[in-house]
């Protein structure tokens, strides 16, 4: 299906607004008057900048996942909830976590070694 610029602009946008509260692409796409997660990837193969706002959006939603974490922490400590079942939800939304914003909650990688110079010379 193709659709107008405009359409397609509100259809972004709305993308976008949905990402950041931690919507994954297919559970938008139900929604009524949505295109399919098809379009959606399709879109942001071909438009850097839609491409650009949906991955600010998704590690944006994972800020809402730490407030999860930390809620999921208070009511284990609080007895509210079953240790094992918290620790299986904790290392889920980290996982999510991790995936959505790999520069803040990605594991780190450290590089050790050494590196040498070999100077060209131009004749």
């Amino acid at each position: 299906m193709t659709y107008a610029i405009a359409a397609r602009e509100r259809i972004m946008d709305a993308v976008v607004e949905q990402l950041a509260t931690g919507k994954f692409v297919e559970q938008i796409c139900k929604a009524k008057g949505m295109p399919g997660p098809a379009t959606i990837y399709r879109w942001q193969r071909e438009d850097p900048c839609f491409d650009s706002r949906c991955v600010r959006a998704r590690a944006e939603s994972a800020l809402l996942i730490e407030q999860k974490l930390t809620k999921l922490a208070e009511d284990t400590i609080a007895g509210k909830i079953d240790p094992k079942a918290a620790n299986a939800a904790s290392n889920i939304l980290t996982w999510i976590a991790k995936v959505r914003d790999r520069s803040r909650y990605g594991d780190k990688v450290e590089l050790d070694g050494k590196l040498r110079v070999v100077p060209e010379l131009e004749l």
